[in-house]
């Protein structure tokens, strides 16, 4: 959906506005305060809607206390008691607005990293407009890079567990779509834990694996060494980075921006273009490089890690990025892989991929 909160908030606004101009056309003293502080929740709703839910008398309490101020000699009381004479109409309207403006001065809009269990914003580049095929198409990049690090070891399998597959299958609470309008246009989505049972070691291997990813996100906005990253593995540190380069965006999509509790992250983390050559930093600093190009079939796809494997002995496993997932959809089938090949001092060379073409089945050729 759109932003319906600031739609709301706008148009509690301007009724508002409407009613105290003319506040005769709305009823008696009594339904008009009691309309406005109404009016005022529901704003406080739409804005905030995990904190109003948490405290459902926060307006009611704000303006009893801002009355309390504002008479102090006076007995507590509503304000159409206060003011009660005709002739403090004006002034009756005066302190409504008065305190819908200092509410407005302290109520911002909620914030989608700190309140939901898990919140993804992607921020399109200029001149775009938000598409269903690069928000789905990036998510589920998103879910197979989880799934990838949240997998133990390096062990060629073709799917997750069960259990790390449902851990990863959020369910969608919300969608906000802001269209270009002199600033880029955007997706949020906040997303929720799956509604089935939930099991506590995938849950965790998941949390700590997206946190990780975070962490490397975070470490590629700096000029921090590789040693700041505190994964002291080698291969660990290569078979993560070589997963969060999934995450950096590309074609449509100038930013992805991930938060929220699941992460312990209040203040979203970016992936960006610029994160590419950091990551990739990783992987070349533990291993020697190699151009690469071969003709081969395709004996295994795993696209949780983004990876095709080439026959022949040694097998050779390359990894492919968001763009290129889709270039390869069948075993049995002969590809051209070009790219770099990458030969670690500890563990089993790969291939970034730069391109590949499949060429037809091996029986055709």
């Amino acid at each position: 959906m759109s932003d319906l909160g600031g739609t709301i908030a706008t148009w509690v606004e301007r009724r508002m506005a409407e009613m105290l101009a003319a506040p005769g056309m709305w009823g008696s003293p009594e339904a008009i305060e009691l309309q406005v502080l109404l009016l005022l929740e529901l704003k406080t709703l739409a804005l905030r809607p995990a904190l109003a839910s948490k405290n459902p008398r926060q307006v009611i309490d704000a303006y009893i206390e801002f009355l309390r101020g504002k008479f102090p000699s006076e007995p507590s009381s509503p304000l159409f008691e206060l003011l009660k004479a005709p002739s403090q109409e004006a002034e009756f309207c005066k302190t409504l607005m008065e305190f819908e403006n200092r509410l407005g001065r302290s109520l911002q809009k909620e914030n989608p990293f700190e309140h939901s269990a898990l919140a993804i914003k992607l921020t399109f580049k200029e001149g775009a407009t938000p598409s269903i095929s690069a928000c789905t198409t990036y998510y589920e990049e998103f879910r197979r890079a989880a799934r990838a690090v949240s997998r133990p070891g390096d062990r060629l399998v073709r799917r997750a567990k069960k259990d790390v597959e449902q851990a990863t299958n959020f369910t969608l609470d919300d969608a906000e779509v802001s269209q270009p309008n002199g600033s880029p246009g955007s997706v949020l989505l906040k997303l929720g834990p799956h509604g089935g049972q939930q099991n506590f070691e995938a849950a965790t291997r998941v949390r700590e694996a997206l946190s990780t990813m975070m962490t490397l996100a975070e470490w590629a906005g700096t000029d921090a060494a590789t040693d700041a990253l505190h994964i002291d593995d080698p291969s660990e540190r290569v078979r993560i980075a070589v997963q969060a380069m999934r995450l950096v965006p590309g074609r449509e999509v100038a930013v992805a921006a991930f938060g929220g509790s699941l992460l312990g992250r209040s203040k979203p983390v970016e992936f960006v273009p610029g994160n590419y050559p950091r990551f990739l930093s990783i992987v070349s600093a533990e291993a020697n490089q190699e151009p690469f190009d071969k003709e081969d079939e395709v004996r295994a796809i795993d696209l949780d890690r983004g990876l095709v494997v080439l026959g022949g002995k040694p097998r050779v496993h390359c990894y492919m990025s968001q763009e290129q997932t889709g270039d390869v959809t069948e075993v049995g089938v002969t590809a051209r892989v070009i790219g770099t090949r990458y030969v670690p001092q500890i563990g089993r060379p790969f291939v970034l991929v730069d391109s590949i073409e499949t060429k037809g089945s091996v029986e055709d050729n």
